[in-house]
Formats: C-alpha cells, structure tokens, sequence
C-alpha cells in the first residue's frame, strides 16, 4: 500500500491525471499476475529514467527522504496507522 501510495503522489506530481492513473489500474488488473523480481526490477529501472528526466540524482533524493523521515519518525507511524481505516477495502 506505501509503494502505490508513494507512486501515485510521484504520478501526480510529475503530472499524471487521475484518468490516467484509473486507466493504467485498470490495464495491469486486467493481466496476469507478474513475478515479484522482475516487478521490482522494473519499478527500480522506471524510478531511475524518470529521476533522469526531471535532472535529479535519485540518491541524493532518496537520501533527503530518508532523514527526512528519520527526524519525524513518530508522527510518520501515526499518520499512517490512520491512513489504513480511511481507504475502502483495506482491512488494517
């Protein structure tokens, strides 16, 4: 839920209606079931070219998040216990 959670706030930032982002849900439900590996691969490969089209380095981003997080770890873990029992069809 954090990966398409974090991947649909980078859609939406880097211009990505939401039509788009319904359509392409729809596209990949609608086709079999990929292998774990190769799908991190993929989201690894597509995060680095779309770094590189904006001209950011993706370790220096990466790096920034994560003391970003680190300074406000608790109120993080709080935000997103919330988060759960807002979205239909999660099950905390």
């Amino acid at each position: 839920m954090r990966l398409l959670e974090e991947a649909l706030e980078l859609a939406q930032a880097a211009g990505l209606r939401q039509l788009q982002a319904l359509a392409v849900v729809e596209y990949v439900y609608g086709r079999p079931v990929g292998v774990v590996a190769q799908e991190v691969g993929g989201v690894a490969v597509t995060l680095a070219a779309l770094a590189s089209a904006f001209y950011l380095n993706l370790d220096d981003c990466a790096d920034q998040e994560l003391l970003r997080a680190m300074a406000n770890t608790g109120e993080i873990l709080t935000k997103q216990a919330g988060k759960l029992h807002n979205i239909k069809g999660v099950e905390a």
